[in-house]
C-alpha cells in the first residue's frame, strides 16, 4: 500500500499520470487495514453534530477575545471611561497641550492588577496618574502593579503632555490581571517577606503578625494591614506607606486614623504619618509617644502636639527625618525631654512653641530655652531653628549656657536656610557646648558673626 502512494506521488510530481480526486469513502476504505475491511464503526449524527457546536463555540469565544485584544478604544481628551480588562485604550495630546482623563475600573475578583502604558510612534507622553477611590483618598500614582478588591471602584486620574513638547504623542493603556490574591505577598509564618509583584497598593493577609525588612519594597502607596498585626514594629522592619495606611477596623493592635495615619493604640503611640498629607496636623489626643521617624519625609508645613505627649523616640536621631517643608512646631507642654538633635533636618523650621505651663521649657522668639536644669538661675537656649528669616539674633540676659547644636545649621548644607549671618551673645553666657556645628564639614555656619563684651565668656570663646 504505502509503495503505491509513493509511486502515486512521484507520478504526479514528475507530471506523467492524470490527477484523479477520490472521495472521501475511497480513501477511508483504501487507507483501512486489510484484516479490518469487513468492520465498520457506525458514528451517531447527534455526537457528531454536539462535538462540532462545542469546537465551533471555543473557536469563536478565541475569536471574540482575540478581536478584543486587538481592538483598541479612542479616548477624547476630559472623558471618564469604565476600564473593562485587557481592553486596549488610546489617549494622546498635541502638541504644547496638556490632555485629562478619568478611568474607573472596578475588579470582579480580588487580585493582583497591572496598568500597562506603552507609547505609540516616535513621542513619548509625560502621564501623570493618581489612583484614588471614589472619595477622593489618594491609593498610589503611576501605572503599574496593585492589589485591588473585588467590587471596590478604583479611580484612575490622568493627564498627559508631549514629553517633547513641539510633536504631538500617543500611548495605549491596558489593565491585565497578573496573579490570584493569596500569590500577591510572600508570608512564611505569619511574616511578610516579600511580594510576587511590585505592587504599590499592597493588603496583609489575614494571619500576618510582622513583616520583615526587605531591599525591594522601599516605599508602597497604601499599605493595609489586618488586625492579626500585634508585634511590636520594628522601624527597619516596617514597610512604609506614601499616601496611606488603612487598616480594616478597630480592633487591633494598629489602628489607622483620618487621613491614613497610624497609631499604635495598645501603647498609645503615633507610628507613621503618610508623607503625602500636607498642610496642618494635630496628633491625636491621648497619644504619649511619637515612634522614631513618624514624620519623616511629610510634606506638612504644622504639627500640633497635645499636652498628652511625653516622648519622642530617638532611635534614629529624632521623629522628623530629614524635611523641607515643616515650619512650625507646637511642643506639648510635659514633653519629658528635648536636644538639638531632635530639630536637625528641619531645613525650613521657623518657629518653636511651647505652652506657658510647662515646667520644664519656655519658648521666645520662636527659639526654644530649657529651664531649671541647675541650682543657679538662668535658661539654656536649647535650639534655634534652622530656618529663621532673620539675619541677626540677640540671645536674651538671663541665658546661661548655649547647649551642643544649639544653632546647627543642618544634616545637609545645601537643603538648609542660610539667613542668621549675626549672632550676639550676652555676658550671662557662661557655658558653651560646640553650639555651632554637630560635627563634620557640612554642618557648620560657615559664615556668621559672633558679637560679645570683652572680659566675658563669649569673647574668650
Amino acid at each position: 500500500m504505502k509503495r503505491r502512494v509513493m509511486t502515486i506521488i512521484l507520478a504526479l510530481v514528475l507530471g506523467i499520470m492524470p490527477i484523479h480526486y477520490i472521495s472521501a469513502e475511497e480513501i477511508a476504505v483504501s487507507e483501512m487495514p486489510d484484516t479490518y475491511e469487513d468492520e465498520k464503526t457506525e458514528i451517531n449524527p447527534a455526537e457528531e453534530a454536539e462535538s462540532e457546536l462545542t469546537v465551533e463555540a471555543d473557536e469563536m469565544l478565541k475569536t471574540t477575545e482575540d478581536a478584543k485584544a486587538s481592538e483598541t478604544i479612542i479616548v477624547e481628551s476630559g472623558s471618564t471611561i469604565e476600564m473593562e480588562l485587557n481592553q486596549t485604550y488610546q489617549i494622546s495630546s498635541p502638541a504644547y497641550t496638556t490632555t485629562s482623563y478619568i478611568f474607573r475600573f472596578t475588579p470582579e475578583e480580588d487580585a493582583g492588577y497591572y496598568l500597562d502604558y506603552n507609547r505609540v510612534g516616535s513621542y513619548e507622553l509625560g502621564l501623570t496618574c493618581y489612583v484614588m477611590d471614589e472619595e477622593e483618598h489618594v491609593y498610589a500614582s503611576g501605572t503599574g502593579y496593585y492589589m485591588l478588591e473585588k467590587g471596590k471602584t478604583y479611580v484612575y486620574e490622568m493627564n498627559a503632555i508631549p514629553n517633547y513638547r513641539p510633536m504631538s504623542a500617543t500611548g495605549t493603556l491596558k489593565m491585565t490581571r497578573t496573579c490570584d490574591w493569596d500569590a500577591c505577598v510572600l508570608v512564611e509564618d505569619g511574616i511578610a517577606t516579600g511580594l510576587s509583584y511590585d505592587f504599590d497598593i499592597v493588603y496583609l493577609p489575614d494571619g500576618v503578625k510582622a513583616m520583615k525588612q526587605n531591599p525591594y519594597i522601599y516605599q508602597l502607596g497604601t499599605l493595609v494591614l489586618p488586625e492579626s498585626i500585634q508585634d511590636p514594629i520594628n522601624n527597619r522592619d516596617f514597610w512604609k506607606a506614601y499616601y496611606r495606611y488603612e487598616t480594616p477596623g478597630n480592633g487591633g493592635r494598629y489602628v489607622a486614623e483620618e487621613g491614613g495615619v497610624l497609631y499604635d493604640q495598645k501603647n498609645q503611640i503615633l507610628r507613621y504619618v503618610p508623607g503625602f498629607m500636607g498642610g496642618s496636623y494635630t496628633v491625636k489626643e491621648g497619644t504619649t509617644e511619637i515612634g522614631t521617624q513618624a514624620f519623616a519625609g511629610t510634606n506638612l508645613e504644622e504639627i500640633i502636639f497635645p499636652d498628652s505627649v511625653k516622648y519622642f523616640d530617638s532611635e534614629f536621631r529624632n521623629v522628623f527625618g530629614s524635611n523641607s517643608t515643616i515650619k512650625r512646631i507646637k511642643l506639648p507642654a510635659h514633653v519629658e525631654k528635648l536636644e538639638a538633635t531632635d530639630f536637625y533636618g528641619l531645613y525650613a523650621l521657623q518657629s518653636l512653641e511651647i505652652p506657658e505651663n510647662s515646667e520644664k521649657y519656655v519658648t521666645r522668639d520662636d527659639v526654644l530655652f530649657e529651664k531649671n536644669r541647675y541650682e543657679e538661675e538662668g535658661l539654656i537656649l536649647t535650639f534655634y531653628p534652622i530656618g529663621k528669616q532673620e539675619d541677626s539674633y540677640i540671645i536674651p540676659d538671663d541665658v546661661i549656657e548655649i547647649a551642643w547644636g544649639a544653632f546647627s545649621r543642618a544634616r545637609d548644607e545645601d537643603d538648609a536656610v542660610r539667613n542668621l549671618k549675626y549672632l550676639t551673645i550676652p555676658k550671662t553666657v557662661k557655658y558653651f557646648g560646640n553650639f555651632l556645628h554637630t560635627g563634620g564639614s557640612n554642618n557648620s555656619y560657615t559664615e556668621i558673626t559672633l558679637r560679645g563684651y570683652e572680659d566675658s565668656a563669649a569673647y574668650q570663646y
